[in-house]
């Protein structure tokens, strides 16, 4: 019997949902017991409760205001008692999907072969605040191995952080539903999505440029940008956007369903500079075909460019055109769901989790 240890203290965004199929992933196997230390905030809660092969401690990991306070409880305290609990367990994996920084204190309270956070930004992205970055390389750092989920960054984070790193998929995330009801949708409207954080580096102005130069030719089209963030530097580019909608706030799991269901849906992804995505495997497993830039890992994401269709970074003029030719070509929507259908096999975490053990059974 295998013990593994999950570490989820991030409350909401991408890390729950990545965590739990993650999570689930490792418990299919029967020869696994999985562990689980959880912020108490998680906004997965219920999912985490209701899956019986899941042991789980919740930590009360604060707020901003609170944070420091709860991180001085956590190591007079916290920490103790996390040692006694499992003074018992020796795990081959303690695993942080994204890093925080009670990984550190937690790793030191248990006994585990292996330590890892996964790496998901090994260069930080364009307009990433100095705060997340001394975080993220705080994090990084203080794991034994790394993770990276594109081959194209391996080398680059062993040299950076001169530790040991495997390569892991970023699988589906199969725990989304959908709140939609009687909802009239138009038969031929295709309808662009940009989905996630508004960051800059993301490359909404690319998207709202190129989007406003079709609305002068097209009408039966439509966008809707949907993430929390600041939106504040867009605000001039929306004029004379027709059938546009700003979702500007926190999107629950219980919406995305709402979003990526819609009839003709495509989802347009015009990083300036990506790493990868966790809304490409969202895409997927909800049959939608994908615009993306052909920047960092994203082509590798998409079964090395098997699918997706590519623009250049940072460019209106390709992204515009590649969205002209969906418009005027709908029959590639069919052609690139049928692509994704083939692939999504590909994309299951319990096969992933399995191949993660596997690695570290052979560098053994």
């Amino acid at each position: 019997m295998a013990n593994i240890l999950i570490q989820c203290l991030a409350k909401k965004d991408a890390a729950p949902a990545m965590a739990i199929c993650m999570a689930k992933g490792f418990a299919e196997d029967k020869n696994n017991k999985v562990y689980c230390i959880l912020s108490d905030k998680i906004s997965n809660k219920n999912d985490w409760i209701a899956d019986d092969r899941l042991n789980i401690t919740f930590l009360d990991v604060g707020n901003k205001k609170t944070f420091v306070f709860k991180t001085l409880k956590m190591l007079l305290v916290t920490k103790r008692k996390l040692k006694k609990q499992f003074k018992n367990k020796e795990f081959i994996l303690s695993i942080q999907p994204f890093v925080h920084p009670w990984g550190t204190i937690i790793n030191k309270s248990v006994i585990a072969q292996h330590c890892m956070g996964v790496c998901h930004d090994p260069n930080p992205h364009s307009g990433e605040s100095s705060l997340n970055k001394i975080f993220a390389f705080i994090g990084y750092s203080s794991t034994n191995e790394l993770i990276v989920l594109t081959r194209k960054y391996a080398d680059i984070v062993r040299q950076k952080f001169g530790k040991p790193v495997y390569i892991m998929r970023l699988g589906i995330f199969s725990n989304y539903s959908s709140e939609r009801k009687n909802i009239i949708e138009s038969e031929n409207r295709i309808n662009f999505l940009f989905f996630g954080r508004i960051e800059k580096y993301k490359g909404i102005s690319v998207l709202l440029n190129s989007y406003r130069k079709l609305c002068e030719k097209y009408k039966d089209i439509s966008l809707t940008i949907a993430g929390s963030g600041d939106f504040s530097e867009y605000n001039q580019l929306v004029e004379n956007c027709n059938n546009l909608s700003i979702l500007n706030r926190y999107i629950r799991d219980e919406e995305i369903g709402n979003l990526f269901e819609k009839k003709n849906t495509v989802l347009v992804l015009p990083y300036l500079d990506a790493t990868q995505s966790g809304v490409v495997p969202i895409a997927i497993d909800f049959d939608v075909p994908i615009i993306a830039s052909d920047s960092g890992g994203l082509r590798e994401q998409l079964d090395d460019g098997k699918i997706g269709l590519f623009v250049k970074p940072g460019s209106v003029s390709s992204l515009t055109d590649k969205m002209k030719q969906v418009i005027e070509n709908p029959n590639i929507l069919d052609e690139q769901i049928a692509l994704e259908v083939a692939f999504k096999n590909e994309l299951g975490w319990n096969s992933i989790t399995k191949k993660l053990l596997d690695d570290i059974e052979g560098r053994v």
